[in-house]
């Protein structure tokens, strides 16, 4: 038993801004972590040079603040990466699974 048989007279759609955002997703993942993490580590070498706690308050804000925009980064590349895959999915052939023929649909039986 065949899985997912093509059905003929459905053509494929040219690729178009989907597949230009699926080959950007791997280097827009990566420069905007490196990005992130370069600005966190900025932040690190110029922490003001007061007390002990100030200093530590300060790193752990920065932290925090630089966790939360990676993963908001990321879940926002992820999720238009995801809707271009979706895209790209629908553009390609048409299959079905378990074709059911309808004898009287359009066609009365004779």
């Amino acid at each position: 038993m065949a899985f997912f048989n093509k059905l003929s007279g459905y053509p494929r759609s040219p690729h178009g801004l989907e597949w230009k955002i699926l080959k950007k997703t791997p280097w827009l993942l990566l420069s905007s972590t490196l990005l992130i993490a370069l600005c966190t580590l900025l932040a690190h070498f110029m922490a003001p040079q007061a007390n002990l706690q100030e200093t530590a308050k300060y790193l752990d804000t920065i932290n925090i603040m630089a966790i939360a925009i990676w993963v908001a980064s990321w879940s926002i590349i992820l999720t238009i990466a995801f809707a271009a895959f979706i895209v790209y999915l629908m553009k390609g052939p048409a299959y079905v699974w378990d074709p059911l023929d309808v004898t009287d649909s359009d066609k009365p039986a004779k």
